[in-house]
């Protein structure tokens, strides 16, 4: 009989062993993909000021990107995933005010940002959809960033990003895109501008 137990015991002993270096190989390989730095020059905009422009930008921030679905409406930013065992992600407060990254962004980090989903720093932007806004047109980038730039202070301090061993799980395997930045071709030219009016290309 004790000659059992102890089989037992160290059988789980063995379980809990292997769990645990499974659990820290797969921390340590899915963060140093988070922390991964990305070499991305960005392409310079000439941000427009003009009423059209905004109204362009803020139609592309609320209607057509939606930004305004993870920002919150007000682009104060806040929780957008709160499942602990798979992530607990906050996205940014975009504007200028306290806890704000509005006021600290250059016109060539917003476009980083947004088209790249890169930090100033080149670091990735977690679950930041940059891959849907990759092919976006110049004009359109442009007054998407006039228009965030523009937006009314909101002091609204920011939590830190943390993801769970689920997520890192699912992160592993490619069920979870992450890291958005890992699936764009940052040295690729952006499509040309297409003449606004009625025409086919234009709708």
């Amino acid at each position: 009989m004790k000659k059992l137990v102890r089989i037992i015991a160290w059988a789980v002993v063995v379980v809990i062993v292997v769990c645990a270096a499974a659990g820290t190989a797969l921390y340590v390989t899915t963060q140093r993909r988070i922390d991964r730095k990305f070499a991305v020059a960005g392409h310079p905009l000439q941000i427009p000021t003009d009423s059209l422009a905004l109204a362009r930008g803020r139609r592309l921030a609320t209607t057509i990107s939606k930004c305004s679905d993870c920002h919150k409406a007000d682009f104060g930013g806040g929780v957008f995933i709160d499942a602990p065992p798979v992530a607990r992600l906050y996205s940014a407060n975009l504007t200028r005010g306290k806890g704000g990254i509005g006021g600290q962004l250059s016109d060539l980090e917003w476009e980083k940002a947004i088209r790249h989903g890169v930090k100033p720093d080149g670091s990735a932007l977690l679950f930041m959809p940059a891959q849907e806004f990759r092919d976006m047109s110049d004009e359109d980038a442009a007054a998407l960033i006039a228009y965030l730039k523009s937006l009314p202070p909101v002091d609204r301090e920011i939590g830190t990003n943390s993801v769970g061993p689920i997520g890192r799980a699912l992160f592993a395997k490619g069920d979870l895109a992450l890291i958005p930045a890992e699936l764009i071709n940052h040295t690729a030219a952006h499509p040309a501008p297409v003449p606004m009016g009625v025409s086919v290309a234009y709708g």
